[in-house]
């Protein structure tokens, strides 16, 4: 009875439960989550273009195979970036409350999961 009225109070020590809310751990997962987007993003540009350069596209594009088909996909600009940042923006804007009872905010997660 006595730990709840210090509970009440804001004097109690947090609990485990109180640092590791859905509020206090989505802004490290979202974080990473921008900078892996990124890298994502700008390593299949570099390999579209090697050194900057359109010559490798256009040889390509001629009948010369100079590019890869998972480069040609832009498997890391829609699926390792645009569909990352989806879930990583939802996370962050989860934690922009730091709220413990966003629910349905988590449960979103397993949506953009998929």
């Amino acid at each position: 009875m006595e730990a709840n009225l210090e509970r009440v109070r804001g004097r109690a020590p947090p609990t485990p439960a109180d640092i590791m809310c859905t509020g206090a751990c989505s802004k490290f997962i979202a974080i990473p989550l921008y900078i892996l987007a990124a890298v994502s993003i700008i390593c299949n540009i570099m390999l579209f273009f090697p050194d900057f350069d359109t010559k490798y596209a256009e040889q390509d594009q001629e009948g010369e195979r100079r590019i890869t088909e998972e480069v040609k996909y832009m498997a890391g600009l829609i699926g390792g970036g645009i569909l990352v940042l989806i879930p990583a923006i939802h996370t962050h804007l989860t934690s922009a409350k730091n709220c413990c009872a966003n629910r349905c905010g988590v449960s979103l997660h397993y949506v953009d999961a998929v």
